[in-house]
């Protein structure tokens, strides 16, 4: 098929004789005023429009904007006469590609038409690349999101869709309409997991799954939280009674065998139910009241349903101990910082470590992370311990600058901490007091923390990325980001999370959802780190996507000051070039 031309002139003698010389190789239209050539590319694509300057009325010039906004990719020749030439630079600047001076050779029309036609070919390839690419990027980034909401098992939807499907029940829900919660734990579980091994011990995870389905109605929702545990939603509940019979029923469908290798195995559960709004209106709270009686059920001998009850909150009196316990904590020197280093996969150069704070104390002895850094966010505590350990990272930091060890020093950040007037100034002072360059300070935050008050974490991440500190997304697909709005944030590096590299090597779709963040981060210019690295063949694997660097226990566990300073020196004296020697230089 022929390009398309459209040449635009008021004098037919003009037009007759272009289109008589350029029809052999283009599909020619004429048009004799502005008018009509609008009316031409209206109703067809040109992959090239060439103009008379002077229309009669309208100029060609006037004439260029509406055709390049009708069709970008169009080529526009401008044709000029000597006291046109101003008009034609002005064509030029309005997104014409080329003009041509009066008078002209037929051969020297045909040549500049022809570059045109070239022109407007590249354009189209673009056009054509870059709608196959956002194409392509829409469907990883929908392929990512679902994976991050569902389980990669049962391909039941995970914790983060659980809560969100209950937080928009309790929303919409008529007011007074009750809502049952379920929290089931899978007893016998584990053993099974060990004797017969992952992929069977999967199979029933499946099988558990559709189980569960067939004991609720449609409007229910069943999710895998993690691990033997699954969450049941069942909005639109009459009574007690009613989900006590589901609970009930849910049960007797776990009771019934499974057939694994012509052996019958049985399993059994425990169920712990909260319900809206006699229990709460907040979904987290919801969910915790039905952790709380699921304990209950679990400490009574399991095989049973527990409906939560007042009282019965062991946590919670915990919970008050260590609120309590975290305002002393500092003052009676019972935490510390331990510093976990980050390795370049393709090297096993150590280039960074990850300061994460541990707390022993006196009444409950070493409490996780995961227990009191919660607490110590709803309480306001973290400002305090956020910045006793970013402090405490910058000093050992700056030590090993002076040292000779240029590393990046990352430090965990909290919404509270960013929310705080004069957070930014803190930064800074710590970093200048313990000479500590902003290049080598990385801040991690929560993909929840951009969630909430977005504009502002935003802006104060980006004053903070102009001074040169680096942004990390920490744990990313765990939360609620996608890739697609990564690209509007502050950010130089994205951590996968841990739960994704665990099973690399054995689930195609753990291999597929990695290898899709790696190639989409280094596409937003992101560098990628790897969580929870434990096994060589995840770091073969990881090598292999080219993911830049990775943590985990088969580099290091996170260790003190002293032992971490050790190990950078066994490391760097010679070792450092081959990932396997790094291993045995920190195991030494």
């Amino acid at each position: 098929m022929k390009p398309t031309l459209l040449i635009i002139d008021d004098e037919p003698a003009i037009r007759t004789l272009l289109e008589s010389f350029l029809e052999e190789r283009y599909a020619c239209v004429s048009a004799g005023n502005a008018a009509e050539a609008r009316a031409a590319i209206a109703e067809q694509y040109f992959n090239v429009v060439l103009s008379d300057i002077d229309l009669g009325g309208e100029t060609g010039t006037e004439l260029v904007p509406s055709i390049i906004e009708a069709s970008p990719e169009t080529a526009v020749v401008m044709i000029s006469g000597n006291r046109d030439l101003d008009d034609a630079i002005a064509s030029i600047r309005a997104g014409a590609f080329d003009y041509v001076k009066k008078p002209f050779e037929l051969d020297f029309l045909e040549m500049a038409v022809d570059r045109a036609l070239q022109h407007n070919q590249l354009l189209r390839s673009k056009r054509q690349y870059e709608t196959e690419l956002e194409h392509l990027l829409k469907k990883r980034t929908d392929q990512v999101t679902y994976l991050s909401l569902h389980d990669s098992v049962t391909g039941l939807p995970n914790s983060v869709r659980f809560r969100e499907t209950l937080a928009r029940e309790l929303e919409t829900e008529p007011s007074g309409a009750m809502i049952g919660v379920m929290l089931i734990t899978i007893e016998g579980y584990r053993k099974l997991q060990e004797t017969f091994g992952h992929a069977t011990a999967s199979d029933a995870l499946k099988e558990i799954g559709r189980r569960l389905v067939e004991c609720v109605n449609p409007r229910s929702t069943v999710a895998r939280i993690d691990g033997e545990e699954f969450a049941v939603l069942i909005p639109g509940i009459r009574d007690r009674d009613e989900l006590a019979e589901i609970a009930d029923r849910a049960l007797c469908h776990i009771r019934e065998p499974l057939f694994i290798e012509e052996d019958e195995v049985f399993l059994s559960a425990s169920i712990g139910m909260s319900i809206a709004p006699t229990d709460s209106n907040d979904a987290a709270k919801l969910i915790e009241n039905a952790s709380s009686a699921l304990l209950n059920a679990r400490e009574q001998g399991g095989d049973r349903s527990q409906f939560y009850m007042n009282g019965m909150n062991r946590a919670a009196r915990r919970r008050l101990s260590i609120e309590n316990g975290l305002r002393r904590a500092l003052d009676r020197n019972e935490m510390r910082v331990v510093y976990q280093p980050k390795a370049e996969c393709q090297t096993g150069k150590i280039v960074g470590m990850e300061a994460l704070v541990r707390w022993e104390n006196d009444e409950f002895g070493p409490i996780s992370p995961a227990e009191f850094v919660p607490i110590a966010e709803s309480t306001g505590a973290i400002v305090q311990i956020g910045e006793w350990v970013l402090d405490q990272a910058a000093e050992f930091g700056g030590d090993l600058t002076d040292l000779g060890f240029d590393l990046l020093v990352s430090v965990n950040l909290s919404e509270r901490q960013l929310r705080e007037a004069g957070f930014h100034h803190m930064v800074m002072d710590i970093l200048a007091e313990n000479e500590l360059p902003a290049e080598r300070l990385d801040l991690e935050i929560t993909e929840s923390l951009l969630m909430t008050d977005r504009e502002i974490a935003v802006q104060a991440l980006s004053e903070l990325r102009m001074q040169g500190i680096n942004i990390s997304i920490d744990d990313f697909g765990t939360g609620y980001s996608s890739l697609g709005r990564l690209k509007s944030l502050p950010l130089d590096t994205l951590k996968i999370d841990r739960t994704f590299i665990t099973d690399v090597t054995t689930d195609p779709n753990s291999a597929s959802l990695v290898l899709a963040l790696v190639t989409l981060a280094h596409n937003l210019g992101l560098k990628v780190i790897a969580e929870g690295v434990e096994t060589e063949e995840q770091l073969k694997f990881l090598k292999l996507i080219r993911c830049d660097e990775y943590q985990g226990y088969l580099l290091s566990k996170p260790v003190p000051r002293s032992d971490f300073l050790e190990l950078v020196k066994r490391c760097s004296s010679g070792s450092a070039g081959n990932s396997t020697a790094v291993h045995l230089c920190l195991a030494a």
